[in-house]
């Protein structure tokens, strides 16, 4: 009886891990945000390193989550891509992230552009 009670507590346990946590914030230019920390570092469809703002924190995305970012906000119909517009102003993207925090890189399983 004690090894089933051990072996459901164990993955239980692993089950949870499994699980990613939901990160909402604003998508940021990873690289411009690493140089300028005061700058609004709108990402545009050139940009291939992203970040997320979250409660002041900067969590930087896996290789994978950039790569899904960069086809979500391709996809969305937001103002970032300043290049149809360099006079527009900066104007915020909200992303909700599906994944795990390891660090202070996430671990991205999907990305929305908001």
């Amino acid at each position: 009886m004690s090894k089933v009670f051990t072996l459901s507590a164990v993955l239980l346990f692993a089950s949870a891990l499994a699980f990613g946590e939901t990160f909402t914030g604003r998508l940021v230019d990873a690289n411009c945000a690493a140089q300028q920390a005061n700058a609004a570092c709108t990402p545009t469809a050139s940009t291939t390193s992203f970040a997320l703002q979250v409660s002041g924190k900067m969590l930087k995305l896996d290789a994978d989550g950039n790569q899904k970012a960069a086809d979500a906000l391709k996809a969305s119909n937001s103002n970032a891509d300043r290049a149809k517009n360099p006079d527009a102003p900066d104007t915020q993207v909200i992303a909700k992230v599906q994944g795990t925090l390891k660090g202070d890189q996430i671990k991205v399983d999907t990305i929305e552009v908001q």
